[in-house]
C-alpha cells in the first residue's frame, strides 16, 4: 500500500515573500529567486491564483505548521 498524499492549495499571486513557510517546511517549498515567492514543490497552477500540490502523509504536521505562520493565510491543507 502507497504513502497517502495530503492536498495542499497556496494562494502564491499573494504571498508577501516573507519566507516563514519555507524555513518550516523546506523539504516541500522552496523560494523563487525570480520574485521572491514562495512555491510549493511539484505543484501546478490551478485557476488563475491556485497552486496545487500535495505532500506524504507523514510530512503534513510540518505543512500545517507551515501554513499556520504564514501572515497572509495563503496556505491550505486538505486532508
Amino acid at each position: 500500500m502507497g504513502i497517502k498524499k495530503i492536498t495542499i492549495s497556496h494562494k502564491r499571486e499573494e504571498c508577501i515573500g516573507c519566507g516563514s513557510c519555507v524555513l518550516i517546511d523546506p523539504n516541500n517549498r522552496t523560494m523563487n529567486d525570480d520574485d521572491g515567492k514562495a512555491t510549493l514543490r511539484g505543484s501546478c497552477r490551478k485557476g488563475k491564483q491556485f497552486m496545487v500540490g500535495s505532500v506524504d502523509e507523514d510530512e503534513v504536521s510540518c505543512t500545517k505548521e507551515a501554513a499556520q505562520a504564514c501572515p497572509v493565510d495563503i496556505i491550505k491543507v486538505h486532508a
